[in-house]
């Protein structure tokens, strides 16, 4: 009941101009592996099936929170990207899900945040660059966000300075 719950509520959300959906496994991690295949990724996969059929253009990220094992499982889901933590080789999961037809958001720490500006912009160049390189042929398919949410005694300008960094990657 509670998958076609949440299925409604974003198809109403898309009815009334979302034009990107996320799903939240916000405890994906308290079960191990083989028992989150089995009592939450179906119903992760019915939520994400029944948008589609209704919505079928829309794209739909899965954020399983620090689940590392459920990337292994979401490449043959019907969400089209993964949102990972910061704990994640950002690279890896890319290729990984680039090569099965799928996106990733993610991965920057937020406590990064809690740097200098200057030093922010450096970890979001660094970021980029050992995910995909040097920025010469830029990612497809990829989403750059936190790996989690910010807090509220981060500084905004430093959020700044991560979006010009984001737009400064790849520039030569």
């Amino acid at each position: 009941v509670m998958s076609h719950v949440c299925a409604q509520y974003l198809i109403r959300q898309v009815e009334a101009g979302a034009q990107i959906l996320q799903v939240f496994d916000s405890h994906a991690n308290v079960l191990p592996p083989k028992e989150w295949a089995q009592f939450s990724l179906p119903y992760l996969n019915m939520v994400a099936e029944i948008v589609k059929k209704e919505c079928p253009d829309i794209p739909m990220i899965c954020l399983p929170k620090n689940a590392h094992f459920a990337v292994d499982y979401l490449t043959d889901s019907p969400y089209d990207m993964v949102s990972i933590d910061p704990t994640l080789d950002l690279g890896e999961v890319h290729r990984k899900m680039t090569a099965v037809g799928k996106g990733v958001q993610g991965n920057m720490a937020p406590t990064a945040l809690y740097a200098p500006k200057e030093k922010v912009s450096e970890t979001v160049k660094e970021t980029l660059e050992e995910a995909f390189g040097d920025g010469s042929v830029l990612p497809k398919r990829y989403i750059f966000n936190l790996g989690s949410g910010m807090n509220p005694d981060m500084d905004p300008e430093n959020l700044g300075a991560i979006v010009e960094a984001v737009h400064d990657f790849g520039k030569k």
